[in-house]
């Protein structure tokens, strides 16, 4: 049996058309691209979604492992920057889900960068006496 030759002229590609993604929750703030003090409370906020119960506020670190995930039911959270452990550029975003536990959505990423947090050490005596108190910082590298 014969083969079919391939032919000279290319075949059709099928024409894709996108549907527009319907919209989701706006993040409010910080600001895209906001840098981020190391021992700063930031409050993260968004949008309300009408049907959302639940909202999951999620920080993905500069290596992209070892997501953070916070739920609450408001339309904002804070958190302390030194809980974030490691320094660089995260991204953070909003998923919200209806009182079944199913999700809604997802916002876009935004981004914010923070310096590694070093802490501080303190030494007190024993028993306390504020003219011997000391502390230090880290090295820097």
């Amino acid at each position: 049996i014969p083969l079919p030759l391939a032919s000279d002229t290319p075949a059709a590609s099928p024409t894709i058309t996108e549907t527009p993604t319907p919209p989701c929750l706006s993040l409010l703030s910080p600001d895209n691209g906001a840098v981020l003090d190391v021992l700063e409370k930031r409050t993260f906020r968004w949008e309300p979604w009408d049907k959302a119960k639940l909202y999951v506020l999620e920080f993905t670190p500069p290596d992209w492992h070892r997501t953070q995930r916070f739920e609450t039911t408001e339309t904002s959270l804070y958190r302390w920057m030194n809980t974030l452990p490691w320094g660089g550029e995260y991204s953070w975003t909003v998923t919200a889900f209806d009182g079944k536990g199913r999700e809604i959505c997802t916002s876009r990423p935004l981004k914010f960068t923070k310096p590694e947090f070093v802490p501080t050490r303190t030494r007190w005596p024993n028993p306390p006496n504020l003219a011997t108190f000391e502390t230090w910082a880290a090295p820097e590298e």
